[in-house]
């Protein structure tokens, strides 16, 4: 429960952010305050590109230039579809990138085709802000999506086990591409797994938020239910 609560966004934006540093290494986990934002600076550069980079792989595999014919032939040779009827079915797929905290968060997953940026209100503000800024240019993210990104994040990002899974294939999913002929050499094979999912980090997160969400909704709902009972008694 500390560990949760030192490390809740709440008090902590960043990893390398102050206090996180400071706990850290008053318990031994760094040699020093030095050592500590260093490497924390760059696991904080590595996970906000994660769903970046977790989005890019998925969207490459489906709907590149290089691989959404090879879908559309293979569901016109597996479902006796034509062609009409491929393409149709492709189209109407987008790729919904992870929940964004950053403009670039967005930017960077601009993509021509199949591909849908949902956001809050005010991530929408953000990124609009972002664009009136004097010397930002909006044609350099263009396709941004098939933009290459430095290998030491996903290298550094390989320590940690729910990336491995959100990035990694499966052999089954593998036997599919192939079946497709998608190239998915080196791609890994240790992605996670239908039973996995409830015990992945990103899921189990969202659905604590989502559950305390709703029993917080669902005890004022019951209180106001008893005022107005209590009220209707006395009429």
């Amino acid at each position: 429960e500390k560990v949760e609560l030192v490390c809740s966004r709440a008090y902590v934006k960043r990893l390398d952010a102050e206090p996180l540093v400071e706990f850290l290494v008053s318990h031994g986990v760094f040699a020093s305050r030095e050592e500590a934002v260093r490497r924390l600076g760059e696991i904080e550069e590595a996970v906000r590109i994660s769903g970046t980079l977790v989005a890019q792989r998925v969207w490459w595999l489906f709907f590149s230039p290089e691989n959404k014919p090879k879908w559309l032939a293979w569901l016109v040779k597996k479902y006796g579809l034509t062609p009409e009827q491929a393409k149709r079915i492709l189209d109407a797929i987008d790729v919904l990138p992870a929940s964004k905290r950053k403009p670039m968060d967005t930017y960077l997953t601009l993509a021509r085709n199949n591909m849908t940026n949902t956001e809050f209100p005010d991530h929408q503000l953000k990124v609009l802000k972002t664009y009136m800024e004097p010397g930002f240019r909006l044609e350099e993210y263009d396709n941004a999506i098939m933009r290459k990104h430095d290998e030491r994040y996903v290298k550094l990002l390989y320590e940690y086990e729910d990336f491995v899974k959100a990035y990694e294939l499966t052999p089954e999913l593998i036997e599919v591409f192939r079946e497709a002929g998608v190239n998915v050499d080196g791609m890994g094979t240790n992605g996670l797994r239908p039973e996995e999912w409830g015990k992945f980090g990103s899921t189990v997160k969202t659905m604590r938020g989502f559950t305390e969400a709703y029993l917080r909704f669902r005890e004022e709902c019951v209180r106001v239910a008893k005022e107005v009972a209590k009220e209707l008694g006395r009429a």
